[in-house]
């Protein structure tokens, strides 16, 4: 007899694509440059990759791509900064592979570029002092920082002083003897500002 033989090859694809936020991580990072996404997406067999980059709802920037049967993308978009208003934004990735297996990924960044101010209130410029211990006093406002690390730096010696944003700060020094001083405070927003 006569036989008719046919070979199909299929594939199973039961896994779900990886996403990987290497910059911004998946911990909450302050920038206050320009930088560029570093997002992977990974699968056996993904032919679909987007990403969006929201502020109160509002898509601020995104790009997709659609790929034949890839095993990896990597987002590495530049995202601007300095043109931008500063908050809080979050980083949206989503990825599907030929068989319709969807992943969604997120992170939050922050976006700072305000200068915080400083203000010393204590001692002020030229103050004669009578005293052997002093207490140094300032307040710094910031925009979004609810703790900032201050350095206060009194000739060599330096101290660093967490404070909470709009209050005053306060840190004691002793040893003082009869000479003339200088001191400093030097404060930095979480993203260095």
């Amino acid at each position: 007899g006569n036989i008719e033989n046919k070979n199909i090859s299929f594939f199973v694809d039961n896994s779900i694509s990886v996403i990987q936020f290497i910059n911004p991580t998946n911990a909450l990072k302050y920038y206050n440059d320009n930088f560029s996404l570093s997002v992977n997406v990974q699968d056996n067999s993904f032919n679909y990759t987007e990403y969006n980059i929201t502020k109160d709802g509002s898509i601020i920037q995104s790009n997709s791509t659609a790929l034949v049967s890839a095993t990896e993308h990597v987002w590495s978009d530049p995202v601007n900064v300095t043109q931008s208003q500063d908050g809080t934004y979050n980083l949206s990735v989503y990825a599907s592979d030929v068989v319709g297996n969807g992943v969604a990924g997120s992170t939050l960044f922050v976006i700072d570029n305000s200068v915080p101010s400083l203000v010393i209130n204590y001692p002020t410029q030229n103050t004669f002092l009578n005293l052997s211990q002093i207490t140094f006093n300032w307040t710094f406002v910031d925009n979004i920082s609810s703790i900032i690390d201050c350095n206060l730096s009194v000739s060599s010696n330096v101290k660093t002083v967490s404070c909470t944003n709009s209050t005053v700060c306060n840190y004691t020094l002793s040893g003082f003897s009869e000479l003339p001083y200088n001191f400093n405070v030097t404060c930095a927003d979480n993203a260095t500002n």
